[in-house]
């Protein structure tokens, strides 16, 4: 179950399930806080960056496209949570719109000028 369940104990109890906790993590996670344009640490103690130039797309009042693309690009997964499905949805309609653009964007072959007569 996810963590994210504030009431695992009370499901599982509910389901007669065996609570197992745990706080190994198979993969490093790096918490980080964006304010603004701005990543901090988890702390808030200590300004790392500022977003890629490209934040700011319509649709993405939260500069995730940004986040998502310097993610995968550095060869990771990317889990994004939101509090619809409708959001969600949205989201990763936004998302894999503006890859693809990015994507066919870096794989276009440059226009050829006409000669002059």
């Amino acid at each position: 179950m996810s963590a994210t369940l504030p009431n695992l104990s009370v499901v599982a109890g509910w389901i007669d399930a065996d609570l197992y906790r745990t706080d190994y993590r198979p993969v490093l996670l790096t918490e980080m806080v964006k304010i603004g344009a701005d990543i901090y640490d988890c702390t808030l103690t200590q300004r790392l960056r500022g977003l890629p130039m490209m934040a700011g797309k319509p649709g993405d009042d939260g500069d995730i496209i940004p986040l998502c693309l310097e993610t995968v690009s550095a060869g990771c997964s990317v889990l994004v949570f939101c509090p619809t499905k409708n959001w969600c949805e949205k989201l990763a309609d936004s998302i894999a719109r503006e890859f693809y653009r990015l994507l066919h964007e870096v794989q276009q072959p440059p226009e050829k000028g006409f000669a002059a007569d």
